[in-house]
C-alpha cells in the first residue's frame, strides 16, 4: 500500500518527454488538487535551443519552475550543494560543468559523475530541505518503452537470480510510464500539434557533447556547431581542472575508447555531414534505449553515504 503523500516533484530535464509530463502533471494537480512543484537543474552546457524550449513551456503551460544549479566546494569531505537561480541565470556558459571538473576532474563514460553532481544531488538536498525526506514522490520522464531505465524489483537481482529488496529511498521514485503509455513516437506526435517544439536535432539534445553518446553522435554535434566545441574544449583544457587520480589518463580523455572531443573530431574531420547522419539514422541509434535517451535527476538513488559528493 502507497503512502498518503501528497506532495510531487516533476523533474524537468528540458527535453521533450518530460515538458510533456509536466503538462500532463499540470492537468492532473488542476483536477486533484496536489502540491506539485517542478524542478530544472541546469548543467550550463545545454543547447541554446533546450533553454528556449524551457522558456517557451513556462510561458505556454503558465507553470512556476524551481531552477537549481550545483554548488561544488573546493574542500574534500564536503559535498555538492545547490543555489536556487532565475530561469533567466540559465545559459550555456559552463560554469556548473567547470566547477565539478575543478574538484573532481573530467566525467567519463566509467565514471559519469557529471548527472549526479549537477542534478541528482542538488535536487535531492533541495527536496528534503523544503518538503523533509521520504515526504514527497519523484517522477521521471522515462517512457514505457524504456523499460531497462526503470528500476523494479523484478529488475533488482543478484548473481544467485534472487529478488533484491528496493532500498526505501527508491520506493518513492515513479515514472512518466505509470501515468502514461505513450511512447517515443506518440511524444514526437503530441508535440507536432502544439504551437512550440523543441527547435532541435536529437543528436544535439541534452548535454551537446554528452560522454554517453556515441563518437559519430559526437562528430556531428561537432560539425553542427563547430564554436560550441571549441567553447567545450577550451573548459576541458582549463588548467584550473583536477587531474585524474586513476589511470593516468588526462582531462581530456572522455568519451568511449580513450578518445578525446579533439581526437573524435580529427577522426570524422574527412566524413561530410550528411554521410555521418546517415549513418546515424541506418543504426538506428536515435531510437528508444539509445543514447540519444536524456539524463535525469535520480535524486538520492545514487545515495552511498559518502559526504564528498
Amino acid at each position: 500500500m502507497e503512502p498518503e503523500i501528497r506532495n510531487h516533484v516533476v523533474n524537468f530535464s528540458g527535453g521533450r518527454t518530460s515538458a510533456y509530463m509536466v503538462w500532463l502533471f499540470e492537468q492532473k494537480r488542476k483536477r486533484e488538487d496536489i502540491n506539485v512543484e517542478y524542478i530544472f537543474c541546469d548543467t550550463g552546457a545545454e543547447h541554446p535551443n533546450t533553454y528556449k524550449f524551457i522558456n517557451n513551456v513556462v510561458e505556454h503551460f503558465k507553470i512556476k519552475l524551481t531552477c537549481l544549479r550545483t554548488v561544488i566546494p573546493l574542500d574534500f569531505g564536503v559535498g555538492p550543494s545547490y543555489r536556487v537561480v532565475d530561469l533567466s541565470d540559465c545559459k550555456q556558459d559552463l560554469q556548473p560543468f567547470l566547477d565539478v571538473c575543478k574538484k573532481h576532474g573530467t566525467p567519463t563514460v566509467a565514471a559519469p559523475l557529471c548527472s549526479d553532481r549537477m542534478k541528482s544531488i542538488p535536487a535531492d538536498k533541495y527536496c528534503n530541505d523544503k518538503y523533509g525526506r521520504f515526504n514527497y514522490w519523484r517522477w521521471l520522464g522515462i517512457r514505457v518503452d524504456e523499460q531497462r531505465r526503470i528500476k523494479t524489483s523484478e529488475q533488482q537481482i543478484d548473481a544467485f537470480m534472487e529478488t533484491k529488496k528496493i532500498p526505501k529511498r527508491q520506493r518513492f521514485v515513479k515514472y512518466l510510464a505509470n501515468i502514461s503509455d505513450l511512447d517515443k513516437q506518440d511524444v514526437l506526435n503530441w508535440w507536432q500539434e502544439q504551437p512550440f517544439n523543441l527547435d532541435l536535432d536529437e543528436h544535439l539534445g541534452n548535454c551537446v557533447f554528452c560522454i554517453k553518446k556515441g563518437a559519430n553522435k559526437i562528430a556531428l554535434a561537432a560539425k553542427d556547431e563547430p564554436e560550441m566545441a571549441v567553447k567545450f574544449i577550451g573548459m576541458i583544457n582549463d588548467e584550473r581542472v583536477a587531474q585524474r587520480k586513476s589511470r593516468g589518463l588526462p582531462p581530456n580523455i572522455m568519451y568511449r575508447d580513450n578518445q578525446s572531443l579533439e581526437s573524435i573530431v580529427a577522426a570524422y574531420d574527412g566524413i561530410d555531414r550528411e554521410t555521418l547522419k546517415n549513418q546515424i539514422l541506418y543504426g538506428k541509434q536515435l531510437d528508444s534505449g539509445s543514447c540519444s535517451e536524456s539524463c535525469e535527476a535520480n535524486f538520492d538513488l545514487f545515495d552511498d553515504g559518502r559526504s564528498d559528493r
